[in-house]
């Protein structure tokens, strides 16, 4: 029972990642809001709750500092955490300035994500790519992570194997899914380790 609630987390977690809210993703899964902001905490997307800075609050040079993260392709949420504002204080700050609010993964067509990753392959700028399609840097990176093109059966199957032998290399790995009878490339399974291990499940 254990081993699925961490698989759930780290669904949860990916969800997340998108830039999805917690509400959404709370609604999604059928949990509460609580026990999803307690990942998103966990998994670095979100800190304890405090009392937040209002946009009037800011002084000029950190509200220019600000826009200036957000037009390089700054992620909100990690704006919001270095200034001690709330995000929705931010979207009124590009509002009033004219500045263009990044979208989320979620909020990406899967044609556009193809094309962004056909780009990543090309080895094209994040930055470029992010100023594109009107992302963040983070985002951009998300797509480059390969572990979230795979099918729920090989993600699970991923996921079990790194959590029983966290110390096996990403060779003898991909041994095990080919015996398996799934094709998970190397670069694939070193992301996703890294995953699990900012989520500090391995």
């Amino acid at each position: 029972m254990a081993r699925l609630e961490e698989y759930q987390q780290i669904e949860i977690a990916i969800e997340l990642d998108k830039g999805r809210s917690i509400e959404s993703v709370a609604d999604q899964f059928g949990i509460s809001t609580q026990f999803i902001r307690n990942i998103a905490i966990k998994a670095g997307f979100s800190s304890p709750k405090k009392k937040k800075r209002s946009r009037s609050a800011l002084n000029a040079e950190d509200q220019n500092q600000i826009l200036d993260l957000i037009l390089e392709g700054e992620e909100l949420t990690t704006i919001a955490l270095d200034f001690d504002i709330s995000v929705a204080s931010l979207r009124q700050l590009c509002k009033r300035h004219n500045v263009p609010i990044p979208r989320s993964q979620y909020q990406l067509t899967k044609t556009e994500c193809a094309e962004i990753r056909e780009l990543l392959t090309a080895n094209e700028p994040l930055e470029e790519i992010a100023r594109a399609y009107n992302i963040s840097r983070a985002t951009v990176e998300s797509l480059q992570e390969g572990y979230r093109q795979l099918d729920e059966l090989a993600l699970g199957f991923l996921y079990e194997t790194l959590l029983e032998n966290p110390d096996f290399t990403a060779q003898s790995i991909r041994k095990l899914a080919k015996k398996a009878g799934f094709e998970i490339d190397e670069s694939i399974i070193l992301s996703y380790h890294a995953r699990l291990k900012k989520l500090h499940l391995i």
